[in-house]
């Protein structure tokens, strides 16, 4: 790689590091998490702790990790995949804070910007990548996506991989099939949109 390569990477590293420092402000200078937890969570952790998706029992009442061992029925709300997801990281990690789920909402997004602004930087250049990553930096959406615990994260970053791969590795005919296979339905399998 020549120099003026690696300097035009270390600038598209830094517009991500940017945009996560950014995202993460308001939790850092307020002190508290600005929105109310997401179902998602709830879910996560009684998947980690007892193997069930529940949250409740069949009166609709909401119970705790250990009596849903017992009495929770299978919820209906919410998607799988998500929670399958957050009860991996919480198996990996132990048991999270809402700040730690916000540093982890962080990277998840902030991986997803670097997917998409590597792509950007393929296809029109330095400049064009830059000022994409500022403004997806600063996009009202994008900057609520991070505080949405649960939400789009894992979508983004699915379909982001999606198009990455889609572009990346269009010569290896085999590995085509199976990433693009792969990644084209996961980035609607952590949401229902219907």
């Amino acid at each position: 790689m020549t120099k003026s390569k690696i300097l035009k990477v270390f600038f598209l590293f830094f517009a991500v590091l940017f945009a996560a420092g950014v995202w993460y402000s308001p939790f850092l200078f307020k002190g508290y998490y600005p929105d109310a937890v997401n179902d998602q969570l709830v879910l996560a952790k009684n998947l980690q702790k007892t193997g069930k998706y529940s949250m409740y029992n069949d009166k609709g009442v909401l119970l705790s990790s250990g009596e849903v061992a017992l009495s929770g029925e299978m919820s209906t709300i919410g998607n799988r995949l998500t929670a399958g997801l957050y009860s991996k990281i919480l198996s990996y990690m132990g048991q999270l804070d809402i700040n730690d789920f916000m540093v982890v909402s962080v990277i998840i997004n902030s991986l997803t910007l670097l997917v998409l602004v590597f792509l950007v930087y393929y296809f029109f250049g330095t400049k064009i990548a830059l000022i994409f990553s500022f403004i997806y930096t600063l996009l009202p959406a994008n900057w609520r996506n991070v505080y949405a615990l649960g939400n789009y994260e894992f979508a983004l970053l699915f379909l982001s991989l999606f198009f990455f791969f889609l572009e990346k590795i269009k010569d290896m005919v085999m590995s085509i099939l199976f990433f693009r296979g792969y990644f084209c339905p996961l980035p609607f399998w952590p949401k229902k949109h219907f």
